[in-house]
């Protein structure tokens, strides 16, 4: 009897990067990694001298904005239209993100740093890239910025490191999505990937129902607590 994994296998586009032979790979994730650094670094830059408003509004606005390209990224996945339209539209999104960040009540500047930490990692490991080691890399930096910065409390700092997190994981689930020529499209894609933990959430729930796992769940449970039973 073959046990299904409790969460379904990730989405895979054909000819996705991770496909590659190894050096390719590297490659991609170093492109990627650049250009969301410059455009994290651009946004914030850009957040000093755009005018300033509404926080509430403009979240919603960012957020509505990722939704538009998760819709465009599902109604066209795989399509060329889809990672051009994508990759030309960082250029959107960096905009709106500035907006965001001049509204934000809480500094932005030790992402940034850290995403500038991790492109210099990045061209110096080149083949011993390592996602851990990014990670911590990445991590450390926020954490000293957050602390020469000042002004940081240890729940942001917290939030910080956990964002890090996201960043990374998402850079490696992008090499699965996207293709070689890809790279704009993966650097809009880190900017924009977190709403698809609600996806993700239901093809859980859908995966869950079809092999009722739940059921075999429930009942791995009851036999540990009444082992007698």
């Amino acid at each position: 009897m073959i046990i299904p994994n409790y969460v379904p296998e990730p989405i895979e586009v054909p000819g996705n990067v991770h496909d590659l032979p190894y050096r390719h790979r590297v490659e991609f994730n170093r492109q990627v990694i650049f250009r969301f650094a410059a455009s994290l670094t651009l946004a914030q830059v850009a957040s000093g001298v755009v005018p300033e408003f509404d926080p509430v509004w403009m979240a919603a606005i960012y957020l509505g904005w990722t939704i538009i390209l998760g819709l465009f990224r599902i109604l066209f996945r795989s399509q060329t239209i889809e990672s051009r339209v994508t990759g030309a539209s960082l250029v959107v999104t960096v905009g709106l993100l500035s907006l965001l960040l001049a509204t934000i009540p809480f500094d932005a500047r030790p992402l940034v740093f850290a995403s500038v930490g991790l492109a210099i990692y990045a061209e110096f490991s080149r083949r011993d890239f390592s996602y851990p080691q990014a990670w911590v890399w990445g991590a450390l930096v926020l954490v000293l910025a957050d602390w020469l910065l000042g002004g940081t409390t240890g729940r942001l700092a917290l939030a910080h490191v956990c964002l890090w997190y996201y960043v990374i994981y998402d850079i490696w689930c992008i090499q699965y999505r996207r293709r070689y020529h890809e790279s704009w499209a993966g650097a809009n894609d880190v900017f924009r990937d977190f709403m698809n933990i609600w996806g993700w959430l239901a093809r859980v729930a859908a995966h869950w129902k079809k092999y009722g796992l739940w059921r075999d769940v429930q009942e791995d449970i009851t036999r540990r607590l009444n082992p007698e039973s």
